[in-house]
């Protein structure tokens, strides 16, 4: 699952599933969607929630999606970009980025392409969301991810996102499961825990409303 997921539905989920299924084990993965498919298709997960495009997922993956979340630059509290209102003011930022395949940074490089515009090629690759929301904490380095993650007041301690940039996207986040596959009991269960929890959160309107999202721009 996402950290988006990891730092707000999931604490409570979980204390709802054991009150139910006490001594069920269990185990989590954090993952982008190049480790989190093959998982699926060969057996090792039940399921994934997680931020994808459907039209991008093998056949095999059946995607039913929660809810939308927004990702956005962030930096340190006091960064001298964080005034920024033009993407183009951004060519001089140090980024720490996963640019792996599906990943939120990816798909901020493919829009910003559309627009007419690129990310500088200054940038630290990293795959731990915990080394890179220590670097951005620590460092002038800029990151990239769930808004509400970095709204959290432990995970974003610190943290401040380019609230004047024109709006990224939203992304869909959702289940993906192994089409036809039916999950054992446990696995149900928990699915439709974390259902209603991300429904009672409302992930999406937190987000401050500037720029255009995707259903405007199309």
């Amino acid at each position: 699952m996402t950290t988006a997921v990891a730092s707000t539905a999931l604490p409570t989920v979980l204390n709802e599933f054991e009150r139910e299924f006490p001594d069920v084990s269990l185990k989590f993965v954090e993952g982008m969607l190049t480790t989190v498919l093959p998982g699926l298709l060969e057996g090792h997960l039940d399921f994934a929630i997680a931020v994808a495009e459907p039209e991008q997922l093998p056949y095999e993956i059946a995607f039913e999606p929660l809810t939308r979340i927004f990702s956005e630059p962030v930096a340190r509290e006091g960064h001298p970009l964080l005034a920024a209102t033009d993407w183009s003011q951004m060519v001089d930022a140090r980024w720490v980025l996963n640019l792996t395949t599906g990943s939120s940074a990816q798909q901020l490089v493919s829009w910003l392409d559309t627009q007419g515009g690129s990310l500088s090629q200054r940038i630290v690759h990293c795959d731990s969301p915990l080394l890179m929301v220590e670097l951005i904490r620590r460092t002038d380095l800029v990151g990239f991810g769930p808004r509400v993650f970095f709204e959290d007041p432990l995970s974003g301690c610190g943290l401040s996102c380019f609230d004047s940039l024109p709006r990224f996207p939203a992304h869909a986040l959702g289940l993906l499961t192994l089409r036809g596959v039916p999950l054992n009991l446990g696995a149900e269960r928990l699915v439709s825990l974390f259902r209603r929890r991300i429904t009672e959160l409302e992930l999406a309107p937190s987000a401050p409303s500037r720029g255009i999202d995707r259903e405007e721009s199309e």
